[in-house]
């Protein structure tokens, strides 16, 4: 093979990526722009204001960004797993007054704190997004200072963890303005069914964009919480 067929073979190869990269640049422009619009024509719908979102995982950080709305919870970027979330929101004013305590050597990367009540029952705490435990807590404290107690809203991702028995506690909480997202249809308009816990489920999941003509919009979009939030 000549050198110069071998030079054409690298040029094309290389136009092929560039034109690849255009489009995508193009594609993620245009989706951006189309999230952009989507976002604001959301916020625009809601009518409540200074409302407190308690959430078990970074679903209710997500609905305050895409609102441009300041946190007035402390369940910002953590998880909660669903026992020790039940618990919490059960006994919750009483929870905030507890202090949070580090709890090291986990195996993960990320700092874990606990909150034990005064019959030693434990709350686990999960701070995924946070570099250190001071950072976390601190956190916590403060945005726990911001709540509106008279304009709760109460969100659990059950998912793949879904059970009549954690439905019922849920359903139970004396809390007005409370949703759940769960694998499992039920009647109560309350637990809302989402179709995305199958194979191809992963944790997370509810928050990432959909594809094709959806893109401007999460998984989470599926789940009505403006009308929700706007409850009276």
């Amino acid at each position: 093979m000549s050198m110069n067929s071998e030079n054409e073979k690298r040029a094309s190869a290389e136009n092929k990526n560039v034109n690849q990269e255009n489009k995508n640049t193009i594609k993620n422009s245009i989706r951006n722009a189309y999230q952009k619009a989507y976002t604001r024509l959301r916020a625009f719908r809601l009518k409540n204001k200074d409302f407190t979102i308690i959430s078990n995982n970074c679903c209710g950080g997500i609905m305050y960004h895409d609102l441009k709305h300041r946190f007035l919870s402390p369940t910002i970027n953590l998880y909660i797993p669903a026992d020790d979330y039940l618990l919490f929101v059960e006994n919750l004013f009483d929870v905030l007054n507890l202090r949070i305590i580090e709890e090291k050597d986990t195996e993960y990367d990320y700092p874990v704190g606990v909150i034990t009540l005064p019959d030693h029952q434990t709350i686990h705490i999960y701070f995924i997004h946070y570099k250190s435990f001071e950072e976390a807590a601190n956190k916590w404290y403060e945005r726990s200072k911001r709540i509106h107690k008279d304009n709760l809203f109460i969100f659990m991702e059950m998912g793949k963890s879904t059970s009549d028995e954690h439905v019922e506690r849920f359903l139970r909480l004396p809390f007005r303005h409370k949703l759940a997202v769960t694998n499992t249809r039920y009647s109560d308009r309350r637990i809302q069914y989402s179709d995305i816990y199958d194979e191809s489920y992963f944790s997370g999941k509810i928050l990432e964009h959909k594809h094709g003509i959806s893109a401007c919009k999460r998984y989470l979009d599926d789940i009505d919480y403006i009308s929700w939030l706007n409850e009276e």
